[in-house]
Order: C-alpha cells, then sequence, then structure tokens
C-alpha cells in the first residue's frame, strides 16, 4: 500500500506508530517507585491521596496523568524550578511504555 500524504503527515504527528512496550509489574512498579522517590518522605506525607493515586494506578498512562499532581506537589516542596527537573527526571522513565505523541518533550513553562 503506497503512504498517502495523509498517513504520512499523521506518522510524522507520531499517530499510527506503535512503538511502545507495555511495561512488566516490576517495570512498573519502578515507575512508582520513582515517582514516589521524587516526593520524598515529608512530600508523602503532605499529599497522601496522591501517594494512593500513585499506588495503586494500573498502568503507565495512570501514572502518566498523575504527572500534573506530581509537579504541583513537587513545586509546594522544592519550588517551581526544582520541581520541574525533577519531573523531567521522572518522564523520561516513560519513553518506552507510551507512544511518542504522549512523551514529546513541552517547553519549559515560563516563570
Amino acid at each position: 500500500m503506497k503512504p498517502t500524504f495523509k498517513s504520512t503527515f499523521f506518522r510524522l504527528l507520531g499517530y499510527g506508530v506503535t512503538q511502545t512496550v507495555a511495561p512488566t509489574p516490576v517495570q512498573l512498579e519502578l515507575l512508582k517507585q520513582a515517582m514516589l522517590d521524587a516526593l520524598t518522605q515529608r512530600g508523602c506525607l503532605n499529599h497522601p491521596r496522591l501517594v494512593r493515586q500513585i499506588r495503586y494506578a494500573a498502568d503507565a498512562e495512570g501514572l502518566w496523568y498523575l504527572r500534573s499532581d506530581l509537579m504541583q506537589a513537587l513545586s509546594d516542596l522544592l519550588g517551581e524550578g526544582a520541581a520541574y527537573e525533577e519531573l523531567e527526571r521522572v518522564s523520561l522513565l516513560f519513553t518506552r511504555y507510551l507512544p511518542q505523541a504522549m512523551t514529546r518533550r513541552a517547553g519549559r513553562p515560563r516563570t
């Protein structure tokens, strides 16, 4: 089948590209632990709801969408600049498990 302009365009945007691997249960636990480690013990005590959501997330996509809550909690603890750097470190761990369109790096928020 010859590629069309439409299919080529969407492929460039990351649609239809399935190069991801579902994480094993051990890998999923490592993702969860990385998020909890970023929070530190103080953050876990101050944000118990987020800790529960991370612990009981069923898949990598669920954890990915908890990053905004993690960013808010980290900002409370560390300040926005340090929180952003920590979140970038955690986000890199997801690249194998989610479509490229989801994990593509967005620009740094303006301060």
